[in-house]
Formats: structure tokens, sequence, C-alpha cells
């Protein structure tokens, strides 16, 4: 893959190359609270992103993202993702708990 998400401000995330920095897309999170954690799935294609202060998980499909970006002439200057196998399948294991407050 060759890139980095990391928190930018306190609800946007920026993608960065690894090896030099280059700036490479932005996310605005939809959510006012601070970006807590980022995880990529396990093949790339998904950014999942935690807030502080709230219960929610948002996951930033990639793939889509970037065919969008295509369409638009935007895309990043990197290697395509090869194409989805299948389906689309959860990458993370979903696990809902309601906590009482």
């Amino acid at each position: 893959m060759g890139w980095v998400a990391m928190r930018h401000g306190e609800a946007s995330i920026q993608l960065r190359d690894v090896a030099n920095g280059e700036l490479l897309a932005t996310l605005q999170s939809p959510l006012p609270d601070p970006v807590l954690t980022l995880a990529f799935s396990p093949d790339d294609t998904q950014l999942a992103v935690t807030h502080s202060g709230t219960r929610e998980l948002l996951v930033w499909d990639l793939r889509l993202i970037r065919e969008e970006l295509v369409k638009m002439g935007l895309d990043w200057a990197r290697p395509p993702y090869p194409p989805a196998a299948g389906p689309p399948a959860s990458p993370f294991p979903i696990r809902v708990a309601v906590l009482q407050q």
C-alpha cells in the first residue's frame, strides 16, 4: 500500500504516502467529535475511524471513493486497487454492544 492515515485537526483524516509524505487525500468526518482511532482493513480498501465522545464507527470504502475520483479525473497517483472478489463483505468482525450509562 505505502500510505498512512493520520488525524489532521479534530475531525479530518489525511492519507499520506509513507515514503515521501505526499498528501493523497483528506477525508472530512461528518461527526464533530475528535477522531480517536484509525485502522485499515486487511486489504487496505476500507478505513475505519472512531471518535471520542460518541459510540459511532465510520468506515470509508476507499475503493469506491477512488472509483468516483477516476470518473472526475481526480484519482490519486497510485496503482489502482485490484478488482473486488465477489460481493462486498465486511472485513471487520462486527460486534455490537449496548452500554448502559
